[in-house]
């Protein structure tokens, strides 16, 4: 862990230590001051490092006291999102775990969450400071993002099953896929929302595809007018021309199944710009329409049952 990021292992909550930082304006604080303040000596030593190091306030060695580099008549909530935008910039390395963790999708809470144990316990600070700036809120072993700009260091990142290619025509195939992925789920966010507008749904898609991959769909929706929480599930493939030839997962068929009706396949034809839509997937292609379309499995997985040992 980076030694600076050792000041998050404890840290005041976000209000104590607004009013430790309020305490600046009111008075000149020393060394020997910060001990005979009502706070765990730690927490006050991590969070007076923590607002050094961020700029707020600074520390004067002629003169042994500490001073706000800013006078500014702050509440609460200004120094909060000062104190966050400050946070990312000053303790970049801090906030990789959201890029480590795997990131789900809760559809009760029509929002992303990862788990509290697959953050470091050395961050705990840092996590107890985004819940109380309500960026996140952690509820048992769950933490919820509320801000998504947490998950913008995902967005560049190269799923991890393409590190070991060594083919550069390979690479530039992977490229492409993926770029034809990203304009067809755009194409289907503004073919939503036009369709939501259409029905008088005063509700937005949202693309989930950005951070969550395995999920089973790209995006979330809505069913109609009385829909509360997102209830419509959109998987996006990109097919060529009207051949609609695509390539489904054996994860997008079992959550298709389980969502039923609420499922739905959108087809963008890149040569035409149309979409095809299929409600039910799992159906109309297990069940109804077996004639109409021709199944291929395209991977197998092969072990052995040999006893080697």
């Amino acid at each position: 862990m980076n030694e600076k990021n050792e000041v998050f292992k404890k840290l005041l909550p976000i209000k104590n230590l607004f009013a430790l930082y309020q305490k600046l304006s009111e008075t000149i604080i020393t060394k020997i001051d910060l001990k005979n303040l009502n706070f765990d000596p730690i927490s006050i030593n991590n969070s007076i490092d923590l607002l050094c190091e961020v700029g707020m306030i600074q520390f004067d060695n002629e003169k042994n006291i500490f001073q706000k580099t800013i006078i500014e008549n702050w509440e609460l909530s200004d120094f909060s999102e000062i104190l966050y935008a400050k946070l990312h910039s000053s303790y970049p390395d801090a906030f990789l775990f959201i890029n480590q963790a795997d990131l789900k999708y809760d559809e009760a809470e029509a929002k992303l969450y990862i788990k509290r144990n697959s953050v470091s316990l050395d961050l705990s600070g840092l996590l107890m400071l985004l819940d109380g700036i309500e960026k996140i809120h952690i509820r048992q072993n769950d933490i919820f993002i509320l801000d998504k700009n947490l998950l913008d260091c995902r967005k560049d990142r190269k799923d991890h099953l393409f590190h070991h290619k060594t083919l550069a025509e390979l690479k530039s195939q992977i490229e492409i896929n993926e770029e034809y992925g990203v304009e067809a789920e755009l194409a289907a966010m503004e073919f939503e929302t036009k369709m939501l507008e259409n029905m008088g749904v005063n509700k937005s898609p949202e693309r989930i595809s950005e951070y969550h991959t395995s999920a089973g769909y790209d995006i979330v929706s809505y069913m109609c007018m009385d829909s509360l929480n997102p209830d419509k599930f959109i998987e996006v493939k990109s097919c060529s021309d009207n051949r609609w030839i695509f390539y489904i997962s054996k994860n997008e068929l079992e959550v298709a199944k389980s969502k039923q009706d609420n499922y739905f396949l959108y087809l963008f034809n890149r040569q035409s710009r149309i979409f095809r839509i299929i409600q039910n997937p799992y159906n109309y292609f297990m069940d109804s329409e077996k004639d109409q379309w021709t199944i291929e499995p395209q991977i197998y997985q092969i072990r052995s049952l040999e006893n080697l040992s």
